[in-house]
């Protein structure tokens, strides 16, 4: 199936548009996802209208063409392959909600997926437990640009920035270790301190600096020797940079873009930074 250029562009424009909504008790909750899995899901909560009614019957649909940017750790021939391994491991991912005297309840993420193989679509039904945390939102909220993560390779990175957006009207925010933990659903990951820093927070930090338009500083609370509070600090400022558009640089390479797919066009334009 051949997709015209002119709507490869007009779907990228849309996609530096879409925005994340959740409530922050989601955010809040113990799930452990990896990155292309969160991936999947935020495409799909970016097309969700957190004002209004989401309904158990909603489908959304994922075209390879729309998501490939955001999997960009996959191969170009791989990458329906890639968001179908992703959607049915994320068809049997939970979340753990505790009430206050610690009892357990597990939801769903999804409770319905069917795939289009001809045209490489992937369409996705929320859990109704799941529907409530996206819709008809009036408060209590966070809510951000789908490009702010789209460049992210680490799995913790997204929910780090998720956490601390929540506080973003302050600029800091200080975590319990242990509820760090639990939050990012890490049972016996990463036990020592040493390494749950080196693998899960240095790493989302890097790359939140790197990539979003957050810029992080973290400290470390101790209980006699013991790390025990993550206080983190930061300030959000978009970085500025000349952007080249994708009909720019098609524009000034019409031979060596020529046939080419999006996510190919986008390769060369990575290539071409200096």
């Amino acid at each position: 199936m051949e997709i015209p250029f002119t709507y490869i562009i007009f779907m990228m424009e849309n996609k530096d548009n879409k925005l994340v909504v959740k409530r922050n008790d989601l955010i809040r909750l113990g799930y452990s996802l990896t990155l292309n899995e969160q991936k999947l899901l935020l495409a799909c909560i970016s097309q969700v209208d957190s004002r209004n009614i989401l309904d158990k019957g909603q489908e959304f649909e994922i075209h390879i063409q729309e998501i490939g940017d955001l999997f960009s750790n996959s191969v170009e021939k791989n990458l329906y392959r890639d968001i179908k391994k992703a959607s049915q491991t994320l068809f049997d991912r939970r979340i753990v909600s505790k009430d206050e005297d610690g009892n357990k309840t597990l939801l769903r993420w999804v409770w319905k997926i069917k795939y289009i193989d001809d045209t490489g679509v992937v369409k996705i039904n929320f859990s109704p437990d799941i529907t409530g945390f996206l819709s008809q939102i009036t408060k209590n909220f966070t809510k951000y640009k789908l490009t702010e993560v789209t460049n992210f390779k680490c799995q913790y990175s997204i929910r780090i920035y998720e956490l601390m957006s929540i506080w973003q009207s302050t600029g800091e925010v200080e975590y319990e270790v242990d509820d760090l933990r639990q939050m990012l659903d890490l049972g016996d990951k990463y036990k020592s301190f040493a390494e749950f820093r080196r693998n899960v927070l240095d790493k989302s930090i890097n790359e939140i600096n790197k990539y979003s338009s957050m810029d992080v500083s973290y400290g470390l609370r101790k209980r006699g020797r013991v790390v025990s509070a993550i206080q983190f600090n930061f300030k959000v400022e978009p970085k500025i940079k000349q952007k080249i558009t994708i009909e720019d640089f098609v524009s000034a390479n019409p031979v060596l873009t020529k046939g080419k797919t999006e996510r190919e066009v986008r390769q060369l334009m990575e290539k071409s930074k200096p």
